[in-house]
């Protein structure tokens, strides 16, 4: 039986962010399947559009989580049967900072008003307990009466990591109800050989050294990663004389000068890739010989960059933290480091420069795990499985 899923975001792509990107795989991959999808979003004007893209009805609406923005999307979703209304959470995207209780309220009523079932995928559950400053505590506490308020109405609670399981079992969550989602990469895999081939001679130049050892980073250098980032470079650095960074993203060029500006020596040594199409990333991401991807909570399966790694095959070197999920452990997906100190990294990634075999099981490893348990295929079936 056909479908109409209601998607419920802060963010729909061409916008910027992980969530907008992963809402419009979900939504294109469900038409796809034949199913018909509307996706309710902000709009960037004071005024409400309605388009068709690819098939997918998007309505950016302004102000569509205030009270008369929520009553219009109760009319929209009065209208259509067999619905499936699917709510990307993240707290602060719906505005009020952080803290909507009115959108809380009203998903919590969606039963009472529409003839609908509802689902609600926690991108991110709520900002964490703290007492100083005061306005951080009381962002905490309402970000979990918001939680709390929903919860007893959801049919189907998704996670895009099981690191949020804990949390929403003690707001009050059903264990049997939480499914995981992982979310796919938003690069695809890198499909032409010249491409690759391409973007290997802009990192290395001219160079006539044939043994370069080329190290990658994808993500949006902000300071969480880039604090982390910094020290491991150096420590590399000092022990792999022939080692060359390709920094790929947005903020890669801010970045690179900054290092640069620092240290002359790193001058000849760094790429940087600031702003490219997605299939670009794609091409820099295979051309590198591995990844290095910190993470200030650890790696794990909401984490866009660490997939962009997995769908192109790349040996990556990731660490273990508070929201590194047991599988990153249990399979040798990646080369996890159990500690966030530069020379534990740097020692992963010298053994990866000397020991190819091991480089090319970890790409092979990476790859296949990501189609087997990550891709957005995975995601469309456990949701062709909610009736």
């Amino acid at each position: 039986m056909q479908k109409h899923w209601h998607i419920i975001t802060g963010e729909y792509a061409p916008q910027p962010g992980g969530v907008a990107d992963y809402c419009q795989q979900v939504a294109q991959g469900l038409v796809d399947r034949s199913d018909r999808v509307t996706v309710h979003t902000l709009s960037d004007t004071r005024q409400t559009t309605e388009t068709e893209e690819a098939g997918v009805r998007v309505v950016r609406r302004y102000a569509a989580f205030s009270q008369r923005g929520l009553q219009s999307l109760t009319n929209a979703i009065r209208q259509t049967e067999s619905t499936h209304v699917l709510v990307q959470y993240v707290p602060h995207a719906f505005g009020y900072k952080g803290m909507n209780l009115a959108f809380a309220n009203w998903v919590a009523q969606i039963h009472r008003h529409t003839n609908s079932r509802l689902g609600i995928l926690f991108h991110e559950v709520a900002f964490p307990p703290t007492k100083w400053p005061p306005h951080h505590g009381l962002l905490a506490a309402i970000n979990r009466r918001m939680v709390r308020t929903m919860l007893p109405t959801t049919d189907r609670i998704f996670v895009s990591t099981s690191a949020w399981t804990d949390t929403l079992l003690e707001l009050g969550a059903d264990a049997g109800r939480i499914h995981v989602l992982p979310i796919p990469s938003n690069v695809p895999a890198a499909v032409s050989p010249e491409r690759i081939r391409n973007a290997r001679h802009q990192i290395v130049g001219n160079s006539t050294t044939a043994n370069e050892f080329v190290i990658g980073h994808f993500g949006s250098f902000g300071p969480l990663v880039t604090n982390l980032l910094r020290p491991i470079m150096f420590a590399v650095g000092q022990q792999l004389p022939n080692a060359r960074f390709a920094l790929i993203g947005r903020g890669s060029r801010v970045f690179s000068e900054s290092l640069q500006a620092s240290n002359s020596k790193w001058t000849n040594r760094i790429f940087a890739l600031d702003g490219q199409d997605e299939a670009t990333v794609a091409s820099f991401i295979a051309a590198c010989d591995c990844m290095v991807q910190p993470y200030a909570d650890g790696a794990n399966t909401r984490r866009t960059t660490l997939m962009a790694c997995l769908i192109n095959g790349k040996a990556t070197v990731s660490n273990d933290g508070p929201s590194c999920e047991a599988l990153w452990q249990q399979h040798s997906v990646i080369s996890l480091v159990h500690s966030q100190r530069p020379t534990d990294f740097a020692e992963a990634i010298v053994q990866l420069s000397s020991n190819k075999k091991l480089r090319n099981d970890l790409d092979r490893t990476a790859r296949a795990y990501y189609w087997q348990h990550f891709a957005i295929q995975r995601t469309l079936e456990r949701l062709d499985e909610w009736q």
